[in-house]
């Protein structure tokens, strides 16, 4: 072997030495940044995932000032909401609701019309945050559910969720 192909053989060897090398410290180095990057990224998540918790979660008597925010039908009708599950409720009005009424086609009024009715809840920045269906032809029972869960059962149009209502819409 000549002393030029010789040089270049090592020359090779030096080289695949060096790229290993600088591989091997590579490969340690981004791990080290790796591990605090996903920390980092967990932690967040376990942000956002809180946020989305507190914004959805409610006690029973923000649930009912949601129901009289939500709908004029409300009005007047001073619900009590008991909690079953972190988002779903069971209220219980103490006089019908009064923000609508529904009339027979000789202009007569028609009561204990609301059963299936359904209406939308907001939370304390006036988003819609769930929905309640009556369970009563009298209207003044209904059960309640927040987020997804609302979308879930067909009380809420998915694209309804978050919707800005500064004024409770009459019926």
């Amino acid at each position: 072997m000549s002393d030029t192909a010789q040089e270049l053989v090592l020359l090779g060897d030096a080289l695949q030495q060096a790229w290993r090398n600088d591989a091997r410290v590579h490969r340690s180095s981004r791990l080290r940044r790796a591990v605090p990057i996903a920390l980092a990224a967990l932690a967040i998540l376990a942000g956002t995932g809180a946020a989305i918790a507190a914004i959805t979660l409610k006690s029973s008597a923000q649930e009912a000032h949601g129901l009289i925010e939500g709908w004029t039908l409300f009005a007047g009708s001073e619900p009590r909401c008991n909690q079953l599950t972190a988002g779903s409720f069971r209220c219980l009005l103490a006089k019908p609701p009064t923000g609508m009424a529904f009339y027979d086609q000789h202009g007569h009024r028609l009561w204990n019309q609301f059963l299936g009715l359904r209406a939308e809840t907001v939370d304390a920045s006036h988003h819609v945050d769930g929905a309640c269906l009556s369970t009563q032809a009298d209207g003044r029972s209904w059960e309640c559910f927040l987020g997804d869960e609302a979308v879930r059962r067909g009380f809420l149009a998915k694209g309804r969720m978050g919707a800005y209502l500064p004024v409770p819409p009459a019926a």
